[in-house]
């Protein structure tokens, strides 16, 4: 073959238009033989499959503005100018071995040759200016109060980008120089474009009845949540990786028992697999992961087997910045994981494998690279965050409660799972 094997799986590829997609796929025939390669090592149960009464689930994706502060730190980001507004414009002058290394060195020289009396010589030097030190009139220490807290770390532009979208305050944190706290006001809601969403979303959800789950990659930034819960009256639990099994049985049992509790703050790495959180019915993303199925075992903590309700996740982006670019780049891998892993295929037995040696339909493959996710856009602007109109639209889930209702009653209620027919292959050609 003129192409590689890895080529298959190019994600960049994906940003073709769709139909120079179809007519490479006639050309080459590359998802065919990769349905063929991969039906013998796959066997695959959709939860539509085997689940129960698993409610209807929607996702929506809610754009957020930077805020003025966030704008200027973005910025300045980009130039790589950030350091200069907190006074460290200085740069280390980095002496490099001839391999290209930093040189490593001790702050001063030191001619050990001459420190072998060193411990009697202090001693001696103590003991002479001790009674000097003794009668100089004491002095009081006096604190400067500190401003704020303001952590930058220039190594890793990247992870500077996704915290300034997240929360002005993950850079520079201010602090109230009477108590030297960390000031929690209306400034923490304004100074980023997120809040402002949340602002406007979970007292109304609390209102209508609402539990949430709301997750972020970074524990830093459930910190500054916790504060906004505070500043808002909102009880909630929090579930990270610093947590011991105790804590967590605990805030879990008090979140799906105690209907006071509003909100779970999870981190999506420590909380995002293997939890039953199905008293919530509403996930909000607050920072999406590089890896589509992150998020999606996410969702899954309420959107599971016992799960009641309607389920909606709400995915929040910063417009137009690396935010963005985060979510395009999962998408482009959700769609890719479609193409190959068909939803159609894989099932198994002699009539996977047949279905395996069918060419994928041309309309199919439209679909599905036209398919999305999410099925809702609301776009908020600095000028006006959301609508009454458009909360209304980003709320409403009556049509989910109607299909969870129009669907008929479960057959198998004795089981937890579906009884799936048996294949009518008496030999089959591969095994599973």
């Amino acid at each position: 073959m003129h192409y590689s094997f890895e080529s298959w799986f190019d994600i960049t590829s994906l940003s073709e238009t769709a139909e120079d997609i179809i007519a490479k796929e006639r050309e080459q025939n590359v998802l065919h033989m990769l349905h063929q390669i991969l039906t013998p090592f796959l066997l695959r149960r959709l939860k539509s499959d085997v689940a129960l009464e698993v409610p209807p689930k929607r996702e929506v994706v809610v754009y957020a503005p930077l805020s003025k502060k966030q704008e200027v730190f973005y910025t300045a980001i980009v130039n790589r100018t950030i350091a200069n507004m907190f006074g460290s414009s200085e740069k280390e002058t980095v002496e490099l071995s001839p391999n290209g290394r930093p040189k490593r060195r001790t702050r001063k020289s030191i001619n050990y040759s001459k420190i072998d009396d060193f411990p009697n010589e202090l001693e001696k030097l103590i003991s002479q200016i001790q009674p000097e030190v003794d009668r100089e009139r004491p002095v009081v220490e006096v604190n400067i109060p500190i401003e704020s807290e303001i952590n930058l770390k220039l190594q890793n532009i990247m992870m500077l980008l996704r915290k300034c979208c997240n929360h002005a305050y993950l850079i520079e944190y201010p602090i109230d120089p009477v108590t030297q706290e960390f000031k929690i006001d209306e400034e923490l809601v304004i100074n980023s474009g997120k809040f402002l969403i949340l602002d406007r979303m979970l007292p109304e959800l609390k209102n209508r009845g609402h539990k949430v789950l709301l997750f972020s990659q970074m524990t830093r930034m459930l910190d500054i949540l916790m504060d906004y819960c505070q500043l808002r009256n909102f009880n909630f639990s929090r579930l990270d990786g610093s947590m011991s099994y105790s804590e967590r049985e605990k805030n879990m049992h008090d979140f799906n028992t105690d209907p006071d509790v509003f909100i779970f703050l999870v981190s999506t790495r420590a909380g995002g697999l293997g939890i039953n959180l199905t008293a919530a019915d509403t996930v909000i993303i607050y920072d999406s992961d590089w890896n589509p199925q992150s998020d999606l075992q996410a969702q899954d903590r309420c959107h599971r087997i016992g799960q009641t309700k309607p389920v909606v996740v709400y995915r929040l982006v910063t417009a137009n910045t690396i935010d963005q670019k985060i979510v395009e780049r999962a998408a482009a891998k959700r769609k890719l994981e479609k193409l190959i892993i068909h939803k159609n295929h894989f099932k198994g037995g002699q009539s996977g494998l047949n279905q395996s040696k069918n060419f994928l339909d041309p309309k199919e493959l439209m679909e599905l690279l036209k398919s999305r996710d999410y099925e809702r856009e609301i776009k908020g602007s600095r000028e006006k965050i959301i609508s009454d109109k458009d909360l209304e639209l980003l709320l409403d889930r009556s049509d989910l409660i109607d299909q969870m209702k129009a669907s008929g009653p479960i057959k198998e209620k004795m089981g937890i799972f579906k009884i799936l027919e048996n294949s009518e292959d008496s030999n089959p050609e591969c095994l599973f």
